[in-house]
């Protein structure tokens, strides 16, 4: 149990799981120095893992929202409500309010950086119940709640996605057998129709034997892969 718990500690704070919550949450966006900002104006910040480090600027213009970059050119517009979308971002502006004094600056941080952040987290085991406890310290106790959360999150679904691998290769690696057990198979009943055939060449009742016995013996084996195979896929649905 110990062993377990210090691997589900390590993997918290993987590159794996840190990444899928910092795109989850949108860490990467950072709007002004004020942290309950962002959550204000926007009810959903995505943040792609593959967009770049850098600047723009979030106008609202007779109801137009805009994204530029640090060119100056618009790079996505929406309305308030809806998408926008634009340099790896996905952003819905829910609150437009503080849009109407003039623009906003918006930078987008190094992945790496941000991941660096969430290692700070603290996985605290809990031995007498075998799960692990996790608390991070932030300005805004919503995104220190919400950080937690997602960790917790980007853990589960990890876990998930790795069963779910480990189970198509076991279901590869049955159905490959189950062949090999196939043909098998087919050439013991072909020994023992050819056994039938010419009987009397040699000793018929131990030849018989023995080729009856290998062919019971491959019929079951294909019984048994077929078993795990069903149980397989049902574990896949």
């Amino acid at each position: 149990a110990q062993t377990q718990l210090a691997a589900d500690i390590a993997l918290i704070k993987t590159q794996a799981v840190l990444g899928a919550a910092v795109d989850s949450l949108g860490l990467r966006l950072r709007l002004g120095v004020d942290p309950e900002l962002q959550r204000r104006i926007f009810s959903t910040a995505h943040v792609d893992h593959e967009a770049p480090p850098a600047t723009y600027t979030l106008s609202l213009d007779q109801g137009q929202l805009r994204l530029l970059d640090q060119e100056g050119r618009v790079i996505g517009s929406s309305t308030v409500g809806e998408v926008l979308a634009g340099g790896g971002m996905r952003l819905v502006v829910a609150d437009p309010s503080r849009l109407f004094d003039g623009p906003l600056q918006l930078d987008v941080l190094r992945r790496s950086d941000v991941m660096d952040q969430l290692r700070a987290v603290d996985v605290i085991p809990q031995e007498s119940n075998g799960i692990v406890r996790m608390r991070y310290l932030h300005a805004d106790p919503v995104v220190a709640a919400s950080v937690v959360n997602g960790l917790a999150f980007a853990f589960r679904e990890h876990m998930a996605s790795r069963a779910r691998q480990e189970s198509t290769r076991r279901k590869v690696f049955l159905e490959s057998q189950l062949i090999a057990v196939s043909d098998s198979l087919r050439a013991a009943q072909e020994l023992l129709d050819e056994f039938r055939v010419q009987a009397g060449i040699l000793n018929p009742q131990a030849e018989g034997e023995t080729l009856s016995g290998l062919l019971l013996r491959a019929e079951e084996e294909a019984r048994t892969l077929r078993s795990q195979e069903r149980a397989l896929a049902r574990l896949n649905t």
